[in-house]
């Protein structure tokens, strides 16, 4: 299965900028994006078992590095989660995560595609 986030996550450097003002000002974001990644999910079937995850992150350019991108995916799987498409997101059901990374200026976006693992 595969579904598309459009547009850009907050990385980890903004996450911490949020998480050292105000507790609320964090609160706000984890929600405001779990529930944009949520929706984006909400057509997928659900999924019983552990899955291969695989998150092509496409950015409008490469101002920031992989790994400051890549911690977005807390948003991804808990969002994941509230779509009803995972029970949960440990070791049971997430058996792989994989991350590519590439640059599309005029449409950035995130491509998640999960694969029944067996």
């Amino acid at each position: 299965m595969k579904y598309t986030i459009p547009g850009e996550l907050p990385g980890l450097n903004e996450v911490l900028d949020r998480a050292k003002g105000h507790w609320s000002q964090y609160a706000k974001l984890k929600r405001d994006y779990t529930l944009l990644c949520s929706a984006c999910a909400r057509k997928l079937d659900p999924i019983e078992g552990a899955v291969a995850v695989e998150i092509q992150w496409h950015c409008k350019n490469k101002k920031r590095d992989p790994d400051n991108i890549a911690s977005a995916k807390k948003f991804i799987l808990d969002g994941l989660i509230i779509a009803g498409v995972l029970p949960n997101d440990g070791w049971a059901q997430i058996a792989k995560l994989t991350d590519t990374f590439r640059v599309a200026r005029s449409n950035p976006r995130i491509e998640v595609t999960l694969t029944k693992h067996t």
